[in-house]
């Protein structure tokens, strides 16, 4: 028997448990909308729980607020709220991407795409009257999806105030500790550039695989970072992390606008196109499980052989090898983009052709081209794109083959060739089993379903 709360009376029906602050009454859920049959996120608030407040009550307020005036396709949106006889409950949009705090390997392209993400929305949330301050942004509070072009999710505005300005010294202090910068941490007067200095944080996490709790490895006693743990590959976006992250405001970039200039200042080939295509993530062994040295361990021997593949053919790093890089980098710049503007999508085509021209034995231009080429409903020659990445003669050793494979499926579904689609899905899941989007579009496939349509 279930022992979930029943918000069947207000339209929802719930799935599972997705988190919860129990002593303050705080669980959140994955439901159904039984009007729509639609996944929607529920975030319930209880007043009755012993250690609920009315700061928690006025928290829960705040974030409805905030949420019904924003509208950013990064920021989930707010679909309704309701009230119960025990507290109340909000309603929001599912996005069905893993947080941060998931641990898996990031190139440093990667978390440059996911800079640049955020960035763009805290610049939207610096444009309000009066500007938006998270002031809770953590790995836990981002989500990405990866599976297609890049798609960054910012969440949880249940600490977020609007302007800057003095917090009374008898309030408690919102945020993360590690993550919260040092004005926030003293109760001192907050600015636009204090959300910087926890994403700078949160980056640096990405690029060392440093866990949340374990944060305060990466910060020094006079609260300034230390970035002897950051991998030589990622040595590039050092200066601009530490500007992210300088202790004092007035030695910090002044606003997201600025950062965001700053780092697409960042030449990121400087480093070599090859490594920083090959993941930046280094783990501190003894803080890893044994049964999870296996795993570092076999990841470690597989990029020695990715790596010595490609010296075997080139010696070293080329200047061509950079440039493609460079190319696939700023295209998928422009993919970015053209979530808020879809005209961009068509800039983002001859850069990836370029790239294809330079290197077309590198699949990561053809499957990238393929994408925006869906996007545009081209998907005829989106199919050749994803065919011509899968070609015997490809160097497959940095690129995940089953994503190619997948998308193929995808794309022959959409074209109403069933038969081959399975046969490209069944192909990525021998590759890879735990591959959860291939197995559940085959599985819709299978049913007939009609969210396939061209």
């Amino acid at each position: 028997m279930s022992t979930f709360p029943d918000f069947t009376d207000y339209g929802y029906q719930i799935e599972r448990e997705l988190g919860n602050n129990r002593s303050n009454g705080r669980v959140t859920y994955l439901a159904i909308d039984q009007s729509t049959q639609t996944s929607v996120v529920i975030k319930q608030f209880q007043f009755a729980q012993a250690e609920s407040t009315w700061s928690d009550y006025q928290q829960y307020e705040q974030e409805i607020k905030l949420l019904q005036r924003l509208k950013h396709p990064s920021i989930p949106h707010f679909l309704s709220s309701f009230e119960m006889p025990t507290g109340f409950c909000l309603v929001q949009e599912y996005k069905q991407a893993p947080s941060l705090a998931q641990r898996r390997i990031w190139t440093l392209f990667e978390v440059r795409q996911i800079a640049e993400a955020l960035l763009n929305v805290l610049i939207y949330l610096q444009q309000q009257q009066p500007a938006i301050i998270h002031r809770d942004i953590k790995p836990e509070n981002i989500l990405v999806d990866r599976q297609d072009t890049f798609k960054v999710y910012l969440v949880d505005f249940g600490f977020a105030r609007l302007g800057s300005g003095d917090i009374a010294a008898s309030s408690a202090v919102k945020g993360t500790l590690g993550f919260m910068p040092p004005e926030q941490l003293f109760n001192r007067e907050l600015t636009i550039a204090s959300d910087l200095y926890s994403l700078g944080v949160t980056l640096l996490c990405l690029l060392t695989g440093t866990r949340s709790p374990d944060v305060g490895q990466l910060i020094n006693e006079n609260y300034s970072i230390a970035f002897d743990k950051l991998p030589k590959q990622g040595r590039s976006l050092q200066p601009w992390l530490a500007a992210m992250t300088a202790p004092k405001v007035v030695n910090r970039y002044p606003d997201a606008r600025s950062a965001l200039q700053a780092l697409r200042q960042v030449d990121l080939a400087a480093t070599s196109g090859f490594w920083t295509a090959l993941p930046v993530v280094s783990l501190s062994l003894p803080t890893v499980k044994p049964s999870s040295v296996a795993i570092i361990l076999t990841t470690a021997i597989a990029l020695s052989l990715t790596t010595w593949q490609f010296l075997k053919h080139n010696q070293v790093p080329s200047v061509s090898q950079a440039s493609y890089y460079k190319l696939v980098n700023q295209a998928n710049l422009f993919v970015e983009e053209g979530q808020y503007n879809s005209s961009l999508f068509e800039s983002a085509l001859p850069l990836y052709e370029s790239a294809i021209r330079m290197n077309p034995k590198q699949p990561e231009a053809w499957y990238r081209k393929g994408l925006v080429l869906t996007y545009l409903r081209r998907h005829q020659e989106a199919l050749a794109c994803f065919e011509a990445a899968l070609q015997p003669a490809m160097e497959m050793e940095t690129f995940p083959a089953e994503r190619i494979w997948r998308q193929k499926g995808l794309t022959l579904a959409r074209l109403q060739q069933t038969a081959a689609a399975m046969a490209a899905y069944d192909r990525a899941l021998q590759i890879n089993p735990n591959l959860s989007e291939a197995s559940l579009e085959r599985a819709i496939l299978m049913r007939g379903d009609t969210m396939f349509s061209p």
